[in-house]
């Protein structure tokens, strides 16, 4: 009987548990970037809802305040209550101004120079003087301004997490 020559299979034991290291570590490398990317994409979700939800409830508070604004009369409880929602209307610009400063390490350039427009434009008074009559003009001005900067925002947040992309994808599912 011819014996088999059998001399080369510890060195195709070692080449094979070679490959299987190399392809381990890469599988390692790309899952763990994955997981980075993934938790990147949750926390920017995260913080785009929470701006999304601000800017709502900013957007009904602007309403308001316009509702208000076409109502008043030339009464000092008239701009009592103008005063008191514009400092509703402020405190939730500080709130988004928080998310903003929270969001500028995770979203691309493009969003974070939006979004500082977008906080510039919330901190500009609305009308320094004037009559009664240019101040409601002004806030009915700024209530559609900012709901034009939001729109603008959010479509940057949609585009950014891939919204239409993602939707699309389902869809073909």
């Amino acid at each position: 009987m011819n014996k088999i020559d059998l001399s080369y299979v510890p060195l195709l034991a070692v080449a094979a548990t070679a490959v299987i290291a190399l392809i381990n570590y890469f599988n390692y490398r790309l899952n763990k970037t994955l997981n980075i990317q993934n938790h990147l994409h949750a926390e920017k979700l995260k913080i785009y809802r929470e701006l999304v939800k601000l800017i709502s409830d900013m957007i009904t508070l602007h309403n308001n305040g316009a509702q208000i604004a076409a109502k008043t009369t030339h009464d000092d409880q008239s701009a009592t209550r103008i005063r008191e929602y514009a400092d509703t209307i402020d405190a939730k610009g500080l709130e988004i101004d928080a998310l903003i400063i929270e969001a500028y390490l995770l979203v691309p350039d493009i969003i974070v120079e939006q979004l500082r427009k977008f906080s510039e434009f919330l901190h500009q008074p609305v009308s320094e003087t004037g009559t009664l009559e240019s101040l409601q003009q002004n806030i009915l001005k700024a209530e559609q301004l900012f709901r034009d900067q939001a729109e603008e925002l959010i479509e940057l947040f949609r585009e950014d997490i891939g919204t239409r992309r993602l939707n699309q994808k389902l869809t073909r599912l």
